[in-house]
């Protein structure tokens, strides 16, 4: 019951009932909470992603920034966590029963890096604002601010005895303070290059610090003269640790590699590199008793290594943060790992465990999940990601299962489109291509490629026969296909959008062609004339129109924006006017069959009275619209009915920006990870309008 509270305390904490719905759904299968009370599962949740049998390695997850996490450091009793944040504040977590204890506010910019003192009744933190501040843990007041660095602070680090604090700058120095007067006693000059990491020696004799000049030095702390200096990085080193004894130094680097040092001798004693490290290591950290080395990479995982080990192999990889993780730390007793994440969270990790995923029925893709799409009659349900493969699952059995992978693309796949009869799927690509799939094909041919934009591809779409194939780039084009005879040839080019182009669609009546682009406007073209002419350009939103969509009866278009707004437009003016506006972050727009709703990946919005026969001349204010559905909350962290939070998303299954898809009772979620989960509900649906 600790592990279920423990993983599941934000949701239960923001909302009780959660513990029957959120908890339940997300608890492993085999967990003793969930079979106790199996019974109480919502009725309303008709299929639900399958869970691993047992907890993974995530222990926790804490949430309350609303900034990228940093930095992360545990009290020396390990009772206690505290994490800095772009948010300009320090906060501090209950390690055992999770939960905000505290918050400290006093920074004027991005908290870079925290340190408890040894005795644990201080807090160091470091910040842009070119300041450290030195805080007392019980009552969060500010004892110091230590000024005298010109830029950016990026670490502190107490001395063994709590005596000194030492602070690495951007000004390509390091600082050390008396952390009773405040007191600057030496600064340390030696590097070229921003120093972004410092650590002191368990004796607390020596220093190292870290530097964008590729090295590590080592300082004599009391004569401040550099002792040593390490080379063997080919790029900025980011991080830098002691082993416990002080016999190694540790450093991490923007050439993905983790090095291990002798402090003495200043020789490179062994290189570790991981299969799975594609970015920079931007934090490493030895256990207390120097076995085991953890690392943070830009790759969303957090790594154990075995120091003894003669290959220098990875023992374990925890995954679960959907951004770059750029701090890790050790419990005193090593049982425990801390992570900081530019998801804004932090995790706590099973430092003992030897595996750290979640395990789903709709798992699949090894890289982020980037866009879906359902299959016209909802059967079918398509995912890519961006290593640039295409899965197809089935969507309406329970167990759901994947029925075809489809690989050929080389680059992120940016969008995809089912054909009207649910037969074909194309697909477009950071690749500069479009491909076009056979959808109830088992073997993962591709029918044909069309070649010809000359950037990213944006947005693909069929026209109402399936004959057509219209696409939108980065190159600021978009361009029509003839997608029946497989010939991948270019019918026509549009041109006018003055940026790149992100959506695309066809009118039903198949005369028309919408495109929206980051140049705010949306361009109605004739899709038959010769001249392939742009028929009208409409204006209102204020940043890049991200989706548009026809109403059945082609008189009406709908358009999403960047801006936060949803604009109806009457396409037969010709002049471009703007009849409703709705206030609504929205990713995906598409009309009901009978043209009265508008679904979004939000939920679905009844337009009641809103036609150009009831438009004024001028368009009403943006108003909040009345969302009816289902659909996923503006923070991602729900998904709605009705616009009320339904089931509360625990952050490792959140979707990725365009990673959400809406069908009827049917919600699909892809993930950072390379998740997909399907969820669907039942027609009654859990909240009632």
């Amino acid at each position: 019951m600790r592990r279920f509270v423990l993983s599941h305390r934000f949701a239960i904490e923001s909302a009780p009932l959660q513990a029957y719905a959120s908890a339940l759904v997300f608890s492993p299968s085999q967990s003793l909470t969930r079979r106790l009370f199996q019974s109480e599962e919502p009725r309303w949740l008709v299929k639900s992603p399958t869970m691993e049998d047992d907890w993974s390695a995530c222990l926790a997850t804490f949430e309350g920034h609303s900034g990228g996490v940093n930095t992360v450091a545990f009290s020396p009793d390990g009772r206690w966590l505290v994490s800095g944040s772009n948010d300009e504040t320090v906060k501090l977590w209950d390690a055992i029963m999770g939960g905000c204890v505290a918050t400290f506010e006093g920074h004027g910019d991005w908290v870079r890096a925290v340190a408890f003192s040894p005795n644990g009744q201080w807090l160091a933190s470091a910040s842009d604002d070119k300041t450290a501040k030195l805080w007392d843990v019980v009552t969060g007041g500010c004892i110091a601010t230590f000024e005298g660095h010109c830029g950016w602070v990026r670490a502190v680090a107490f001395s063994p005895n709590g005596q000194w604090l030492a602070s690495a700058s951007d000004d390509k120095t390091i600082k050390l303070w008396d952390a009773v007067t405040g007191g600057c006693i030496a600064t340390f000059e030696g590097h070229c290059g921003w120093v972004r990491a410092v650590a002191f020696s368990p004796n607390g004799q020596w220093l190292a610090s870290a530097s964008d000049d590729k090295t590590v030095k080592l300082w004599d702390v009391i004569t401040g003269n550099c002792i040593t200096t390490f080379k063997g990085h080919i790029s900025w080193v980011h991080t830098v640790a002691f082993s416990p004894n002080g016999h190694w130094l540790v450093s991490g680097a923007n050439d993905r590699t983790i090095k291990l040092w002798d402090a003495i001798t200043g020789g490179c004693i062994k290189t570790f590199k991981g299969d799975k490290y594609t970015r920079s290591v931007n934090a490493v950290a030895f256990s207390l008793d120097g076995c085991w080395l953890t690392s943070a990479s830009n790759d969303r995982t957090v790594t154990l290594w075995d120091v003894h080990a003669r290959s220098a192999g990875c023992v374990a990889t925890f995954e679960g943060h959907s951004s770059k993780v750029d701090a890790v730390a050790f419990s005193p007793n090593s049982s425990r790992l801390a992570s900081a994440s530019a998801d804004k969270a932090v995790k706590l990790w099973d430092a003992h465990a030897r595996t750290g995923g979640y395990i789903t029925a709709f798992e699949g893709h090894s890289d982020f999940v980037s866009t879906l799409a359902f299959s016209p009659d909802g059967s079918r349900l398509a995912s890519a990601s961006g290593n640039g493969t295409i899965k197809l699952w089935d969507a309406h059995t329970r167990t759901g299962g994947c029925v075809a992978t489809f690989e050929g693309h080389g680059g992120w796949v940016t969008a995809l489109a089912f054909s009207p009869n649910g037969q074909e799927l194309a697909s477009a690509s950071a690749d500069r291509t479009i491909k076009l799939w056979n959808a109830h094909a088992c073997t993962s041919g591709c029918i044909a490629t069309f070649e010809g934009h000359g950037y990213w591809v944006r947005a693909v779409a069929f026209s109402p026969d399936g004959r057509q194939l219209v696409s939108a780039s980065n190159d600021g084009t978009i361009k029509l296909w003839d997608a029946h005879t497989r010939t991948g040839g270019c019918v026509a080019t549009f041109e006018g959008h003055s940026g790149h182009v992100k959506a695309v669609a066809f009118s039903p009546n198949g005369l028309h062609l919408a495109s929206g682009s980051e140049d705010t406007t949306i361009k109605l073209w004739d899709a038959h004339a010769r001249t392939r002419s742009c028929v009208a350009t409409l204006e209102g939103h204020s940043r890049h129109v991200i989706a548009v969509a026809f109403s059945p009866d082609s008189r009406q278009l709908a358009s999403a924006s960047a801006d936060g707004a949803v604009n109806l437009w009457d396409v037969h003016a010709r002049t471009g006017g703007c009849f409703a506006t709705f206030e609504g972050s929205v990713s995906t727009v598409s009309f009901s069959h009978d043209g009265s709703r508008l679904h979004t990946d939000r939920g679905t919005i009844p337009l009641g009275e809103s036609s150009p026969a009831n438009s004024t001349a001028l368009p009403a204010p943006p108003q909040p619209p009345r969302v009816r559905g289902y659909g996923v909350s503006t923070d991602e962290a729900w998904i709605t009915s009705s616009g009320r939070n339904l089931l509360w998303l625990p952050p490792e299954y959140r979707p990725t920006t365009s990673g959400v898809a809406v069908a009827g009772s049917a919600v699909a979620v892809g993930c950072t990870s390379g998740r997909v989960l399907l969820f669907l509900f039942s027609d009654q649906g859990g909240l009632r309008p």
